[in-house]
């Protein structure tokens, strides 16, 4: 809380010197922010969760104000039904801080993000922040981890391939079975694959067909970052102790 007021403080001062050349009053600028520009929401099998959500004001003021809200329909890939998200905020009086409740539903949900992206309607004489990416996804059963590897490609990812290998030396997932190049080919951009997995430590293994490297691998376990390599990092192979 302290350090979003501090810095909703700085952009204030910074907006107020910007604009002393134009002789614009801005004695009651108001900037309008969500807590955060993404927000992960995780749902069990045939359920729904619901989550408080803050918006910020840089200041306050002695009546209650309101600000419109609306989906970004271009950004939003969730299904209609798999979501309920209030229209308005209202910011009390005397605070520069107020609440949305979003809930999200598992209607056609899995263990991969689906948004829905909200923002905040302008306002007259209101500054508003980013928007917001509410991302939804299946929570795994029990005590398993969410595994999540992203490959992001060069030019050539017909020539990307990877495995991760238990304690026990299983292959656990892969980029093919059997394990082969080629299994990325016409891909563009990136591609994520999430799978549930108990807790233990794990080898996970990149390839380069050409052996000069180009994809770059992120591993996340529960939303934090466990793994990373840049496709310059690496020519033929690499492999690294994943452990969760």
């Amino acid at each position: 809380m302290k350090k979003i007021s501090k810095y909703l403080a700085i952009l204030f001062l910074a907006l107020s010197f910007s604009n002393c050349e134009d002789n614009i009053d801005t004695s009651d600028l108001k900037y309008v922010t969500f807590e955060n520009t993404s927000i992960d929401i995780g749902v069990d099998e045939g359920s729904e969760t619901t989550k408080d959500i803050i918006v910020y004001t840089s200041n306050t003021t002695n009546s209650d104000r309101v600000f419109d809200l609306a989906i970004v329909e271009g950004k939003t890939t969730l299904d209609a039904a798999a979501y309920t998200v209030p229209s308005t905020v209202t910011i009390p009086a005397g605070t520069n801080e107020g609440i949305i409740t979003v809930t999200i539903k598992d209607v056609d949900l899995t263990l991969l993000d689906k948004t829905v992206q909200l923002r905040l309607i302008q306002s007259e004489k209101a500054f508003i922040g980013d928007n917001l990416t509410i991302n939804g996804s299946l929570n795994c059963p029990g005590t398993d981890n969410k595994l999540k590897i992203t490959l992001d490609f060069d030019s050539y990812p017909e020539e990307a391939a990877w495995k991760l290998v238990n304690s026990n030396g299983e292959t656990v997932m892969a980029s093919s079975d059997p394990l082969a190049f080629g299994a990325y080919a016409g891909f563009k951009g990136s591609t994520t694959i999430a799978e549930c997995l108990p807790s233990g430590d794990y080898t996970f293994v990149v390839y380069d067909g050409f052996k000069d490297g180009g994809t770059t691998y992120t591993i996340t376990v529960n939303g934090e970052l466990l793994y990373d390599i840049d496709g310059g990092d690496y020519e033929f192979t690499n492999s690294a102790t994943i452990s969760f």
